[in-house]
């Protein structure tokens, strides 16, 4: 769907060079443009929410809501909370056949209130989760572009992070993962293949307060403003 008309010549928001320590979009061009350089082995990495509000109806037609109701509840995952109470973005990028891992793409450290339910669409992709309990050793910082995350101002191969508890798993396509409100995670692309995932973000009251109290206070001003559609990716 993502190279069909009218899907296809949507501008969004990417990152030009997935490989570097860079949690902010920095280009925008057509889907159809972008897919192209990824598919050629291109570092730029497509992670956005705009081709599902402009086109909502393609949650219905991929027919995924009845498995994530049956999973983690109903009343989440409706098309009209999407932009309200929901966002869906994809993720697109490919991988590098490479000894070294930081020179393959990836989404770096960072943490967010929202509970997020990832679907691997096609490829896999390499997750590392840290506990929100262990935030003070993240060397948290707030998003330097006014939308409601933390981001970790540690070097993605700093040693620091390896004396840190960890879950590490792979999501393979048509795998579905669990990210709990303000949970710490990096994702790798994995292994000269393109990988698809789509993230359903939801808003849960309880978890965003009892999570990190305190993160979820200093995030508030950045939070309506997403909310309210003045800061979108």
């Amino acid at each position: 769907a993502l190279q069909q008309e009218p899907v296809a010549s949507l501008v969004v928001d990417y990152f030009r060079d997935a490989r570097r320590f860079n949690t902010v979009t920095d280009a925008r061009a057509p889907l159809r443009d972008i897919i192209a350089n990824i598919t050629r082995g291109g570092p730029e990495k497509i992670g956005t929410e705009a081709v599902f509000r402009r086109f909502p109806e393609l949650l219905e037609r991929s027919h995924v809501q009845d498995r994530l109701h049956q999973v983690f509840g109903s009343g989440w995952f409706e098309a009209e909370r999407i932009g309200l109470l929901l966002t869906m973005p994809i993720f697109l990028a490919k991988g590098a056949r490479l000894t070294d891992p930081m020179a393959s793409s990836r989404t770096d450290l960072h943490s967010e209130p929202i509970c997020n339910v990832a679907l691997q669409v096609e490829g896999r992709r390499r997750w590392t989760l840290f506990d929100a309990e262990h935030s003070a050793a993240m060397r948290p910082s707030i998003a330097p572009d006014g939308r409601a995350y933390v981001m970790s101002r540690h070097h993605p191969a700093s040693a620091a992070l390896s004396r840190i508890p960890r879950y590490e798993f792979v999501l393979e396509a048509g795998d579905v993962a669990w990210i709990p409100a303000w949970t710490w995670h990096r994702v790798d692309y994995l292994e000269d293949e393109v990988a698809l995932g789509v993230s359903f973000f939801h808003f849960r009251v309880g978890h965003f307060l009892r999570n990190s109290p305190l993160f979820a206070m200093a995030i508030v001003p950045n939070l309506f403003k997403e909310l309210l559609g003045i800061k979108t990716k």
